[in-house]
């Protein structure tokens, strides 16, 4: 995209650079727990890229939040509403799931990260 986003494009990044403040990362901490450059993050913020379902999924885990969660927010955002403060069921994070989310993000290897969400997901479908 050249230089200016549409409108929705805008909504998201503003909505994305909220959730990193809030959860006290910078640009390049966030890029680097999405696997991205640090410049493509600065672009989605800006609203000028396109933001794709698995940069959602990795936005979700850097954030601490189901993905549903975050997907409900981000369709709100998206429409030009404000973003719920909880799942429209009602569900939040237990402490289990808040502390496997915490210590998933301390691990800095790419490749220890991506063994381990696939054993997850592995251990969840069986």
């Amino acid at each position: 995209m050249a230089r200016g986003g549409s409108e929705e494009q805008i909504r998201l990044g503003k909505w994305i650079r909220a959730q990193r403040i809030r959860a006290k990362m910078t640009q390049l901490q966030l890029a680097d727990r999405l696997d991205i450059h640090y410049q493509a993050l600065q672009r989605m913020e800006k609203g000028t890229a396109r933001i794709s379902a698995t940069l959602l999924e990795g936005l979700a885990i850097a954030f601490e939040k189901p993905p549903s969660e975050l997907m409900a927010e981000f369709s709100v955002v998206r429409s030009g509403g404000a973003p719920p403060s909880a799942r429209t069921d009602g569900h939040k994070l237990t402490e289990d799931e808040k502390a496997l989310l915490a210590a998933f993000n301390r691990i800095l290897d790419k490749s220890l990260r991506r063994i381990l969400l696939e054993l997850i997901q592995r251990v969840g479908s069986t």
